[in-house]
């Protein structure tokens, strides 16, 4: 089945469990309607009466309305999630369409002088981030462009990536439960900073010392009582103790409402955490990576059970609502202190846990992400890594571009130090071949399949200079930019060991004569830093490189195939050699420039 067609069927299914659920409420309205106007019948009857009858008509009116509404939110809450999943299959059908509006361009992600994003198209509109991008969870999408903006340089990282991916894209169903998931229970980011800010506290609410006297008076008010019920004191005894372990709780009743009400606030906060982290826990064991990102939700600390905990010591403040039964348990025992005792312990046992759960929800929504990329594009392959080969691709192709114009390059980079020197004509797709190839190249690097029938490399660095402009505000000509981008490579090329760089037609910015000379030096002087990569120029002369060094330099271009009636004709397909065949004066005449 073809991820279209996935996903088709199951927004078909989807929608027909909507039309039922739909139904469904339509018949609990009408019966809470019904229940209502019963119970404003009793009520008039139990007006005529007085008494009877009436009375439990009334009481069993409420109480079945009570029901039905508690029902309603249910099928509401059922009736929310399906049409968030059908949301989730439209924006997928729509990215395989080539709809990409409505995802998130990642534009404040967007550096120019990244070594390579401004130049492989990582951010903006059509962008890669548009298409890997369906994180949910705060933070997720930044550890997602961090991903693509650092080169991970480990085989065992990126390794762990793909089969964490690969085991996700085998359930598709899964991941679609903890988008839905994630897209109800989104955190906000107040909620996001009221988690950061529980996290930073100090929550000892209590001494040692302190602590040990609220147990005194507990016990003191105990024996108190005790006395009082064998006869042995008065009463008064008994409500003495009781009057002074009221006035100790009084004491810290302004304590106690501001953190309990800083409680309550990362508990509803942290309960969106525990929906993604229930999720989770439904996912494939048998990968490492998803094995490891459960053992932090579900280790020694389990988040699911710590969250339970805390529940239930917030449950206990909120019976301070009840004024009465508030006053007589904090007289007889200081119900509210032993409370805060109590979260302090839970806060003890569990305060540094929040951040390694939420840091590994954030790293399965990424997982996620590329799972989906990696289920939306079954005919990419999984790169290998190489033991001798630098870079080898066989048929590879924009992984942006639709697949209809998309055609397939082969290129092998067998060491360091050799470097393709890209020739060929406006337009026959030089600039195109670069970018499929540093695009891809990001692709392995993160863990992602990428567009190609094989695709071996090395972890290395990367660096590009494809889009280079001056900057007026800062006073940079576009040559003097030019000169910046290229010592920054150099700069990351003597930091790095291994390093691929692709430079798309060096020196514009000065007169040709010029522009050859300083382009033969620069590639010259690369071949004493340890890099490798891809030279598009419209300078032939270039290509005496090949013959002066042989052992390094390669050319290759991209030709015109054939003119019929004045109409030039591309393949785009890499051949061997230096190009011979240029097109601007025909473009120029077919436009009525000349």
């Amino acid at each position: 089945m073809t991820p279209t067609a996935y996903y088709t069927a199951v927004k078909q299914a989807v929608l027909l469990e909507q039309r039922k659920t739909q139904r469904l409420r339509n018949g609990v309205t009408t019966l809470k309607i019904a229940v209502f106007c019963s119970m404003g019948y009793f009520v008039y009857l139990l007006l005529a009466r007085g008494t009877g009858m009436p009375l439990w008509g009334v009481a069993g009116a409420a109480a079945a309305f009570t029901a039905l509404t508690v029902w309603d939110g249910r099928i509401v809450r059922r009736l929310e999630r399906q049409k968030a999943r059908i949301a989730c299959c439209d924006t997928e059908t729509d990215y395989i369409a080539g709809e990409t509006d409505r995802l998130d361009r990642g534009e404040r992600y967007a550096d120019p002088s990244h070594a390579y994003s401004a130049d492989l198209d990582l951010f903006g509109e059509q962008s890669l981030f548009q298409a890997l991008n369906r994180t949910s969870f705060a933070g997720a999408d930044d550890l997602l462009a961090e991903w693509l903006l650092t080169p991970c340089l480990s085989r065992e990282t990126i390794r762990q990536r793909q089969e964490a991916a690969g085991a996700l894209a085998g359930v598709p169903d899964r991941m679609l439960d903890f988008r839905v998931t994630g897209s109800l229970h989104r955190l906000t980011p107040e909620e996001a900073a009221t988690i950061g800010a529980w996290n930073e506290e100090r929550h000892r609410f209590f001494s040692r010392r302190t602590t040990g006297s609220l147990y005194f008076l507990n016990g003191l008010s105990a024996a108190a009582w005790l006395l009082v019920c064998f006869g042995i004191w008065p009463i008064g005894a008994g409500l003495a103790a009781f009057i002074v372990q009221l006035g100790v709780v009084g004491a810290y009743t302004a304590r106690t409402n501001r953190i309990y009400q800083k409680a309550d606030r990362f508990l509803k906060a942290s309960g969106k955490v525990m929906r993604m982290v229930e999720v989770m826990e439904q996912f494939p064991a048998g990968p490492e990576k998803l094995a490891e990102l459960r053992a932090k939700v579900s280790g020694e600390t389990n988040a699911l059970t710590a969250m339970r905990a805390l529940q239930r010591v917030m449950n206990g403040f909120d019976q301070r609502n009840n004024i009465l039964a508030a006053i007589v348990l904090n007289g007889l025992y200081m119900k509210e202190l032993h409370h805060l005792i109590a979260l302090g312990r839970w806060c003890g046992k569990y305060d540094t846990s929040m951040p390694q759960w939420m840091a590994a929800v954030r790293e399965t929504d990424v997982l996620v992400s590329m799972g989906t990329y990696r289920f939306n594009h079954p005919g990419y392959c999984l790169p290998e890594f190489g033991e001798e080969a630098l870079l080898q691709a066989e048929e590879a192709a924009h992984p942006l571009l639709r697949a209809e114009r998309n055609v397939g390059n082969d290129l092998t980079v067998a060491e360091l130090h050799d470097i393709y020197i890209v020739t060929g004509a406006n337009m026959a797709g030089k600039s195109t071949f670069l970018r499929t190839v540093g695009v891809n190249l990001v692709l392995a690097l993160s863990g992602n399949p990428v567009c190609a029938r094989r695709f071996v490399f090395q972890p290395m660095e990367l660096f590009t200079s494809m889009r280079t402009t001056d900057n007026l505000a800062r006073g940079t000509s576009y040559f003097h930019a030019e000169l910046l981008r290229l010592k920054a490579l150099t700069e990351a090329a003597e930091r790095s060991g291994k390093l691929f760089f692709i430079l798309d037609e060096m020196l514009k910015g000065t007169n040709s004569r010029d522009k050859l000379n300083g382009s033969l030096r620069f590639l010259e002087r690369l071949l004493r830093l340890p890099v490798s990569g891809l030279a598009a120029t419209h300078d032939l002369e270039l290509g005496r490189l090949a013959e002066r060094y042989p052992d390094h330099f390669r050319n290759v271009c991209f030709e015109i195939t054939h003119e019929e009636e004045g109409r030039i004709h591309y393949d785009y397909k890499l051949r061997p050699g230096i190009s011979r065949n240029m097109n601007a004066s025909i473009l120029l005449e077919q436009m009525g420039l000349i």
